[in-house]
């Protein structure tokens, strides 16, 4: 059998609900990607529809709740560590990951977060997303970070 089934929120609900009546032991992570910043709407606000996506996503039946973002700035970065800190408050599993630039520094953080987990290219030209970091600059990382003295 498959372990997990990434399905993206925006599926036809009626394919998440006949999915996870069918998924025998397999987790389900429901996603949400956002491909563009939106670095001008308010924090509170901003925050709140990332909350009622992951609540959508767990009514559904999500395992796991996955939001991807492209944030553009350090208040966007702060948006998700918030985000994160109020879904590991809840005890639900979840992905926070960002994209470009600025996301960067989610995918170093991930363990601090509460992440499930992270994603890594096995190699450069393998990337599947602007700040996906590779497999060897994980492990140097994780081996700088957690290792240091």
């Amino acid at each position: 059998g498959v372990e997990y089934i990434d399905i993206g929120i925006h599926s036809k609900e009626t394919v998440i609900r006949d999915l996870i009546k069918k998924k025998g032991k397999t987790k389900i992570i429901i996603s949400y990607h956002e491909f563009q910043s939106k670095k001008h709407a308010p924090f509170a606000e901003r925050l709140h529809f990332l909350e009622k996506i992951s609540e959508k996503a767990y009514l559904l039946g999500a395992d796991i709740t996955k939001i991807v973002t492209t944030p553009a700035n350090t208040r966007d970065l702060a948006i998700l560590f918030e985000l994160a800190h109020k879904l590991k408050q809840k005890k639900k599993k979840f992905i926070i990951l960002g994209m470009g630039k600025f996301g960067v520094i989610t995918r170093m953080a991930a363990p601090l977060l509460g992440s499930e987990w992270l994603y890594a290219s096995i190699r450069e030209k393998d990337r599947t997303a602007e700040g996906q970091l590779t497999l060897q600059d994980m492990k140097n990382i994780f081996k700088m970070v957690w290792h240091s003295k």
